[in-house]
Parts: C-alpha cells; structure tokens; sequence
C-alpha cells in the first residue's frame, strides 16, 4: 500500500508541474499576442496582464484533451 501511495504521489507531481509548464508557456505566448495587439491602443501592463489570465484557461481547453 505504501509503494502506491508513493508512486501515486510522483505521478501527480509530475503531473502537476507538466500542465503547469504547458500553462505558462501557453501564457507567455498569450502575452506577447495581446501586447502586440494592444499596445498602440493604450492598454496598461494590468489589464493586459488581466485578459492573458482569463485567455489562458479557454487555450487550454482547446489544446489539452480534457
């Protein structure tokens, strides 16, 4: 049972950390489109910091298979 748990543990933390690479690489493309997109329109660093949060998880969506 313990040899389970320990292997159970791994896997989610490997888990974990990939989609949480695969998220901020996803994010940091993101940015860079929406600070391309919106910078002559004088959108603040916030608010478009704001828009590649609330992007990113419907990019996910599209990429990852859930």
């Amino acid at each position: 049972m313990t040899l389970h748990l320990y292997f159970a543990r791994k896997f989610a933390l490997w888990l974990a950390v990939c989609f949480l690479a695969i998220y901020a690489l996803v994010a940091l493309v993101d940015l860079v489109d929406q600070t391309r997109r919106f910078a002559d329109r004088g959108a603040t660093a916030a608010g478009i910091f704001e828009l590649v949060l609330l992007n990113t998880p419907k990019t996910l969506h599209q990429i990852l298979p859930l």
